[in-house]
């Protein structure tokens, strides 16, 4: 039986795999201790439904299938890259 990883309901695991991707890149996303919901200003009505809400991935959101960025749910990884690229919160996480 085939996992899809990044649908997950273990975020452990994603935390692990950004610790091995970029140890140092993953650190500072811990440090800087910001969840998207609180930088993109989520309400509880947006967060509800928000499987990154829900998995506590805020600050690795772009990982995470199903996110619910502006108000629709969004696909898979590979599916919103594009979309995350440009998004405020990626590229502050990014840096």
């Amino acid at each position: 039986m085939a996992i899809n990883l990044l649908d997950s309901k273990d975020s452990r695991f994603l935390e692990f795999i950004g610790y091995l991707v970029k140890p140092d890149k993953y650190w500072s996303f811990i440090m800087k201790k910001l969840k998207c919901w609180e930088f993109m200003q989520c309400g509880k009505d947006r967060t509800k439904d928000c499987p990154v809400y829900l998995k506590n991935m805020g600050y690795m959101c772009w990982l995470v299938a199903g996110t619910m960025c502006n108000g629709k749910p969004q696909g898979s990884f590979v599916q919103k890259l594009g979309d995350c690229k440009r998004c405020k919160f990626y590229n502050y996480m990014k840096e």
